[in-house]
């Protein structure tokens, strides 16, 4: 029995060993492929000594010529561009905007600034409109038309001014339809200039609003005289006929 164990302990390390052997032989069989397949890349010569610097300097060179390239080529385009033609002069787009912007400012007129006794007079004003306390429509009526009197002639200086533009708003909603042909009067030559500004376009709104209503009502007025006078003809020529006919009828009795 001992015999026998032991003839089957050799065969099987006899096994194992070939088995491994065999393991082996295709593991390098495997490396040595995948070797194959990789490539190594080679390292730089490096050149050392006299002749490494002369081809630093001369790359060097090379870079500095390759980035002064467009900037050559650039100078050599204004001097072809200025020999083109003497007359001609480059244009600016951003100066040229600054200049028209600048020149618009400068057209715009400046009406005045009023005083502070004026402010103060209108602030008030503006205040008793605001709260509406009258007694009746006479005393309001009174007291718009002295406010009118007083704003006489510094009609575009409240309305370009920051603190009174609101008292103009105010007064156009609540004046007649002569005191509104006053104040437009008054504008007339300057819209141009009020529609831009930041307070007196307000006032001009409220001004273009309330004019609407009284322009288009006196553009029916004629219409209506019209209609008048060819009704007064129409009863005239009646009244004519029926005296007509009643002396016929007297004259026959």
């Amino acid at each position: 029995m001992e015999l026998e164990y032991q003839t089957l302990n050799s065969k099987i390390q006899k096994k194992r060993g070939i088995q491994e052997a065999e393991w082996k032989e295709e593991n390098i069989i495997i490396e040595k492929k995948n070797r194959r397949h990789i490539r190594i890349m080679p390292r730089e010569k490096k050149k050392r000594g006299r002749r490494a610097e002369k081809s630093q300097s001369k790359r060097k060179r090379e870079d500095e010529e390759v980035s002064d390239s467009p900037k050559r080529q650039r100078t050599a385009n204004e001097d072809n561009d200025a020999q083109a033609g003497d007359d001609y002069i480059p244009l600016d787009t951003h100066d040229t905007e600054r200049e028209q912007e600048q020149g618009q400012e400068d057209d715009t007129p400046f009406y005045g600034l009023l005083d502070t006794e004026e402010q103060e007079y209108f602030s008030k004003a503006s205040q008793t409109l605001e709260l509406n306390s009258f007694e009746d429509d006479d005393d309001k009526r009174l007291f718009i038309e002295s406010v009118y009197t007083e704003a006489k002639g510094k009609e575009l200086k409240i309305a370009c001014s920051q603190s009174c533009s609101r008292l103009m708003e105010k007064l156009i909603a609540m004046s007649t339809p002569a005191q509104v042909k006053a104040l437009f009067e008054k504008f007339t030559g300057h819209f141009l200039h009020l529609v831009q500004h930041r307070f007196a376009s307000h006032c001009c709104e409220c001004l273009f609003i309330r004019a609407a209503p009284i322009v288009t009502s006196e553009m029916e007025k004629p219409k209506d005289k019209k209609k008048d006078r060819e009704k007064g003809k129409k009863d005239k020529d009646k009244r004519e006929k029926e005296k007509v006919s009643i002396d016929i009828i007297s004259l026959r009795h």
